[in-house]
């Protein structure tokens, strides 16, 4: 009994460590999103490669995901002598995953880049009287796909897909008028399709279990119900003393149920 007291007093200290109660934010690692929209070229815009460092500086910032920064992932694969050629698949997971010290795997694509134009003009001259007239506008959509792959199992714990689009225009009469033709769009439209994709993962973190978000508050209830060392050493001394108490009082009764009843017996009268 008291072996069990430093043990149980101990294990309390133990579980009421701040850095336990907080869990540990899983550890991922984003890899450079693949080009797979067609009808457009924009290899030189790099795309897949903003989508990564976009989503690397989102997904730090929510605070749910310890996340491996780009050159070093690069820096580490060059290392172990790690490439990749066409879609993840759960060994590949796996494999990537024990190599590169993550819990996840976060691959994706460009399924989507291209631009809408649309152009009319009326000629002058062509009504009399009128003058020229010329209207311009362009659109541009951008659509990523991306999923995290659990680098213990292999498989798909999350996907999702986020789309957005921008647009420009002009409008000259006679010659004489204005407008926008914004050549950085794709840089302005992946900003707000990553985000949505960084959001939808933090939500994720937030439903899963033992995760960040719910390890918190899970410790904080905890917090208020543990008791402290102290509470479990005075416990178990008031425990300790009511059974000695009770142990007592038994060997007690038992030795006066063992002695012996003196009866007086009275001669009869005669």
């Amino acid at each position: 009994m008291n072996r069990s007291l430093p043990a149980v007093a101990l294990l309390a200290l133990f579980t009421a460590s701040p850095l336990l109660a907080q869990g540990a934010k899983p550890r991922v690692a984003i890899l450079e999103f693949k080009n797979k929209a067609s009808h457009y070229t924009w290899s030189w815009y790099e795309a897949g490669r903003q989508a990564q460092d976009m989503l690397v500086t989102e997904l730090v910032k929510s605070g749910k995901y310890r996340v491996i920064e780009r050159e070093q992932l690069q820096a580490i694969m060059q290392e172990k002598h790690l490439s990749l050629s066409g879609d993840i698949d759960p060994k590949t997971a796996i494999q990537f995953g024990k190599m590169l010290g993550v819990e996840y795997l976060i691959a994706g694509a460009v399924t989507e880049l291209g631009v809408t134009d649309r152009n009319a003009s009326v000629p002058g001259g062509f009504l009399r009287g009128l003058p020229s007239v010329s209207v311009r506008s362009q659109k541009m959509e951008a659509a990523l796909d991306a999923r995290a792959f659990s680098t213990s199992t292999g498989e798909i714990v999350w996907a999702d897909t986020a789309k957005d689009e921008t647009s420009d225009s002009s409008v000259y009469v006679a010659g004489a008028g204005g407008g926008a033709n914004d050549r950085n769009k794709v840089d302005k439209l992946m900003r707000p399709v990553v985000q949505k994709l960084a959001a939808s993962l933090a939500r994720r973190a937030s439903r899963a279990p033992g995760s960040a978000g719910r390890a918190t508050r899970r410790a904080s209830s905890a917090r208020l119900r543990r008791p402290t060392a102290a509470r479990y050493t005075s416990t178990l001394a008031r425990r300790r003393a009511s059974r000695k108490a009770t142990s007592s009082r038994f060997i007690a009764s038992a030795n006066r149920s063992r002695t012996p009843t003196r009866v007086r017996s009275s001669a009869p009268t005669r």
